[in-house]
């Protein structure tokens, strides 16, 4: 469930689904690769969006923005 969004709802939920299985993917492979470790942090850069993801136990923050857009 999104608390803030910009964007449109069905957009927002889109998103907030892949970035979650990403999310997953993502931890899954860090287990296998260093038992123990957790990700804190990710951020993904691309030439439309750079997305950053802060997972926690009990929510996860996703920022979405145009790269272009930051100084």
């Amino acid at each position: 469930v999104a608390v803030k969004t910009t964007m449109k709802q069905d957009e927002t939920i889109n998103n907030g689904s892949l970035i979650t299985q990403f999310m997953e993917k993502a931890r899954m492979t860090i287990q296998n690769l260093h038992p123990g470790e957790e990700i804190t942090f990710i951020k993904i850069r691309s030439q439309i969006y750079e997305i950053m993801i802060a997972p926690d136990k009990e929510f996860t923050m996703i920022v979405i923005q145009d790269p272009s857009n930051t100084k």
